[in-house]
């Protein structure tokens, strides 16, 4: 069996993906390294490299074909590459994901990481690494047709932005043995800090989450109880588990496991879409009020 990692720039994909071949004893292969040395050989950054393989097929047919054979292949490998999802379809499919600022911050900070951008500014890194994504995703999107879609193309989903190694790897290593043994188990892992209330702070009373906070301190927030969450324009609202959200925010805990209900245009209640139930509830000042409660600050606010 193989692991392939997909996911942001800054993600940890890289780091995450070696621990893991620490621990199972795979092989180790990254896609990013391979397009970052063909870079290096024809004297390009990453940026100007993607722009390049986005008018040069030869680029992705070298890469593609590596992945290819290890389908077909017998030995097992962890896979850190943006489309090993897509060609090795017998592998345990993840995508890491991590807010921009957070993620252009480890790139800046990352010393071993070559052929990237001269750049220092964590602005023009975010602006950077958007393009760069941009520039893949329609050549992927060219090429094979192929649409990254967060929730319907992938295994597991895990928000690393303020998780560590350990924890994500220890969650991953969970969800593989659940997932090679056929057995369920929660999909998706984000931090509190990505989800966006609806309701206001006020309906939830200290005393009733007293309970709720003791458990989760001693045994970490329970799978089989996620947080329901709505999408819209890929921002995420919390539907239902607003005392779990609570708790967590005050344990301060990094990955809590999620589900999300309904998306989009989808209807969520009395005929209402997705659209339309967020739209009517979302209060920045409501989302001020989790935030003064609770002592932090959202990276971003949707505007709606």
């Amino acid at each position: 069996m193989h692991i392939s990692i997909t996911g942001d720039l800054g993600s940890g994909k890289s780091s995450v993906a070696k621990i893991l071949c620490e621990k199972l004893g795979y092989n180790f292969i990254s896609t990013g390294v391979i397009q970052r040395n063909l870079a290096l050989e024809k004297g390009m950054n990453t940026l100007e490299f993607n722009q390049y393989a986005a008018e040069n097929k030869e680029v992705d047919n070298y890469i593609d074909q590596h992945l290819k054979d290890i389908n077909e292949g017998d030995e097992s490998y962890i896979l850190d590459s943006r489309l090993a999802w897509f060609f090795v379809n017998k592998s345990f499919k993840i995508n890491l994901i991590a807010f921009n600022q957070i993620a252009a911050q480890r790139i800046l900070n990352d010393n071993d990481r070559i052929g990237e951008p001269n750049t220092t500014d964590i602005d023009k890194k975010m602006i950077e690494s958007e393009k760069r994504r941009n520039l893949e995703n329609s050549r992927f999107e060219k090429t094979y047709g192929v649409k990254f879609d967060l929730l319907d193309s992938f295994d597991l989903i895990i928000d690393t932005s303020y998780a560590s190694l350990e924890q994500v790897v220890e969650t991953i290593l969970n969800a593989y043995a659940k997932w090679s043994q056929n057995v369920m188990f929660n999909k998706i892992w984000f931090s509190a800090k990505r989800m966006y209330p609806l309701e206001s702070f006020r309906v939830i009373y200290f005393d009733s989450t007293k309970a709720i906070q003791e458990d989760m301190r001693k045994n970490g927030f329970d799978e089989d109880y996620p947080i329901s969450l709505l999408r819209l324009d890929n921002y995420f609202f919390i539907y239902d588990g607003y005392k779990r959200f609570s708790v967590s925010l005050s344990n301060n805990l990094s990955l809590i496991p999620v589900e999300v209900v309904a998306r989009e245009k989808e209807e969520i209640m009395h005929g209402l879409s997705v659209e339309q139930y967020v739209k009517e509830r979302f209060r920045l000042s409501v989302v001020h009020d989790w935030e003064k409660a609770h002592s932090f600050k959202y990276l971003d606010y949707p505007a709606l």
